[in-house]
């Protein structure tokens, strides 16, 4: 999950012109906002936390693991921080482009 992507910045002819039409920008930021809210809804945070309490005994357990407990363990928050701030970056995307 490393980078952010800014959904305003395209590079596909067609996602271009969208953006340069008020009318299918406007369509375009409703349908995000509108993905932002079923993104929230999803309860990922819930499931990343149910599989990592299935996986992490076995990693730990694991002697052929290739990686620490510690690394896994960061994997985690860092799933679980990308998860907790997707929404909020995209509602800073929306608000930035005027939406």
């Amino acid at each position: 999950f490393a980078g952010d992507s800014n959904p305003w910045n395209v590079s596909g002819r067609i996602a271009q012109m969208c953006l340069a039409d008020a009318d299918c920008e406007a369509a375009f930021a409703a349908r995000l906002a509108e993905a932002a809210v079923i993104f929230a809804d999803l309860g990922l945070v819930e499931r990343a936390q149910a599989l990592r309490a299935l996986m992490r005994p076995e990693v730990a357990s694991d002697p052929g693991r290739e990686q620490s407990l510690g690394e896994f363990d960061n994997g985690f928050q860092s799933t679980r921080s990308y998860i907790n701030g997707r929404v909020n970056r995209i509602e800073q995307y929306l608000t930035a482009n005027g939406f």
